[in-house]
């Protein structure tokens, strides 16, 4: 049985993510009649060899380097935690922070001149990210060996300029959630 709080929290974030209905995917390409100048795009959640999606919080030069992966991509990973005893005798009964960052990059980011409109790409995941992680109707989060999981409702996001990389522009979309989370 897993008993890593963060495993426990990242996966039932994927769950949720990778939904085919109401996922990410779903709720990003329903979110592009709203953000004109935004490309159509998919993240492979189901593949172990995915190229565009990646556990763990890595740096674009790490990625630029490896050779082995298509923007845009999505990584998600574990910031913190704390067992703050919110029910006693428990394995683990506290708070965990998890992230997700959006490389968003290729796809129409031409590094061939200042563009017009850097903000419809970035608006678009926001929305799409925001819709799953926020949507009452998917707040029955998945267990996956925890007693429960509670998203409390604190989201935020940071976006970074856009910068030149290669033949392209990177502009990277972060954003951070905190879980309760108890383990029995």
């Amino acid at each position: 049985m897993i008993v890593s709080p963060s495993s426990i929290t990242r996966d039932a974030i994927i769950s949720l993510l990778s939904d085919a209905g109401n996922g990410f995917n779903a709720c990003y390409a329903n979110a592009l009649t709203n953000h004109p100048g935004a490309p159509p795009m998919a993240i492979d959640y189901g593949s172990p060899r995915s190229k565009n999606f990646f556990k763990g919080d890595v740096d674009p030069e790490s990625i630029e380097e490896t050779g082995t992966f298509t923007y845009p991509i999505q990584t998600i990973f574990s910031i913190a935690g704390a067992s703050t005893n919110t029910q006693k005798f428990q394995r683990f009964a506290g708070v965990i922070k998890m992230g997700s960052r959006f490389f968003l990059s290729g796809k129409g980011y031409k590094n061939s001149g200042l563009m017009q409109d850097f903000e419809a790409w970035p608006d678009c995941t926001e929305d799409a990210f925001m819709q799953v992680i926020q949507n009452p109707v998917s707040q029955n989060w998945p267990m996956g060996g925890a007693s429960s999981i509670l998203y409390n409702g604190e989201i935020s996001y940071e976006r970074k300029f856009p910068m030149q990389a290669g033949e392209n522009w990177l502009q990277i979309l972060t954003f951070r959630m905190t879980f309760e989370v108890v383990i029995a």
